[in-house]
């Protein structure tokens, strides 16, 4: 009988001894799981920073080129427009630009 009483005390510390560490894994996964959540989200708001950057870099380009094309339109192609400028502008604006661009 005290083989018994020595066993299952035995038993019901190791299973307090289990609890105690399955309670501290969880609360560590918990913590882990809490901080990926946020390292996530700091994520996805950098890639949302870095596309509206992307797209608003792809304006001002749009916006820097079409702005050469009327310059280069207003001054007849000049110096700075050269060859190739007029090319592009003939080819982007149609007949109206080939004409000032080539006349130049």
């Amino acid at each position: 009988k005290g083989e018994v009483q020595a066993a299952v005390k035995t038993a019901k510390e190791e299973l307090r001894t289990k609890s105690a560490e399955l309670a501290n894994v969880q609360k560590q996964l918990a913590q882990e799981q809490k901080a990926h959540a946020k390292a996530l989200k700091e994520l996805n708001a950098l890639k949302a920073t870095h596309a509206k950057m992307k797209r608003k870099v792809t304006a001002s380009a749009t916006e820097l080129e079409s702005l050469r094309q009327q310059k280069r339109a207003r001054t007849g192609g000049g110096k700075d427009a050269g060859a190739v400028g007029g090319k592009t502008k003939a080819t982007g604006t149609g007949a109206g630009g080939g004409g000032g661009g080539g006349g130049g």
